[in-house]
């Protein structure tokens, strides 16, 4: 061509502020917090109801961490760490720690550092954080 860019037609709506933060996403860590709800559980509320803070792993990182279902893992980051019980489950994405929200023996806000804030929504980052995980 004689250096004319062609470009494709539509709408292009998304805010400039959203546009240059997905330009600069970095590839995420090997394991990444991955925060969820539980059914019977709401911020601490129901602690009474006994349900656990499973922490959801799939098989191939449970292995490469030497973590078998069932057993008490501690998922280290940069901030802090947690302890709860590992559920090995060969439908969650592999590299994705998932943790419940709204544990206190297992409180997702440790893991979280609070100089690290979205840009967009003014809230601490509560995904993609990279972790590690060993048995308890």
């Amino acid at each position: 061509m004689d250096g004319h860019v062609e470009r494709m037609g539509g709408w292009r709506l998304a805010p400039r502020l959203l546009v240059d933060q997905l330009a600069a996403l970095q590839p995420p860590a090997p394991l990444v917090l991955t925060p969820r709800r539980q059914k019977r559980h709401l911020n601490s509320q129901f602690d009474y109801l006994g349900e656990q803070p499973e922490i959801i792993l799939h098989p191939d990182d449970a292995t490469a961490a030497g973590v078998v279902d069932s057993q008490p893992v501690t998922v280290h980051s940069t901030s802090g760490e947690i302890t709860g019980i590992a559920k090995v489950d060969g439908t969650i994405r592999r590299g994705a720690v998932s943790i419940p929200h709204g544990h206190q023996s297992a409180n997702v806000n440790r893991l979280t550092d609070r100089s690290q804030v979205d840009i967009v929504t003014g809230m601490v980052r509560y995904c993609g954080i990279p972790v590690s995980v060993h048995p308890a």
